[in-house]
């Protein structure tokens, strides 16, 4: 909230201050005029931001999308963990790990898979290596999801 309002503030005192600034000014920058260029800053200032978090939003979003279809469509599988690691990366106060899984679906051989994921520290206990979770995966793109919030019995692979 607080960057938003500097950057607000900035622009709107850009944009005020280049209306104070007299047209004869040698150009600058492109060959705009330096009043111009002040101007064109105090828009950045205000609109770069927002395109910003738009971009970012969209992102996320497709994201989101991509693994609730997997959630959805994908094939139901069985992911052992062979090892973990944390990456020293935390979003939200939620620590990112680098998982090595053994990941077997019903049907086919077995395959070896790396991925990162956030796991809540609530969760942290289950992330042992030989530990089973339920995943989900696609055959056509390699896709996988795990869920490391329930531990399987090894029976139940």
């Amino acid at each position: 909230m607080i960057p938003t309002v500097v950057n607000l503030a900035v622009g709107v005192f850009l944009i005020f201050m280049s209306s104070h600034i007299p047209a004869s000014v040698a150009s600058g920058f492109l060959g705009m005029s330096r009043r111009t260029e002040i101007l064109a800053l105090g828009i950045f200032f205000i609109v770069g931001p927002q395109l910003f978090s738009l971009f970012l939003a969209l992102n996320l979003r497709r994201g989101r999308i991509r693994e609730t279809r997997l959630l959805q469509n994908g094939t139901p599988a069985v992911a052992l963990l062979t090892s973990v690691e944390l990456t020293g990366t935390t979003i939200n106060n939620t620590p990112q790990y680098r998982f090595a899984l053994e990941v077997t679906v019903p049907g086919r051989t077995p395959f070896k898979a790396e991925m990162k994921e956030c796991v809540s520290v609530l969760y942290s206990h289950n992330l042992q290596p030989g530990n089973v979770f339920r995943a989900m995966t696609d055959p056509e793109t390699g896709a996988l999801a795990a869920d490391f919030s329930l531990t399987l019995d090894p029976e139940e692979e």
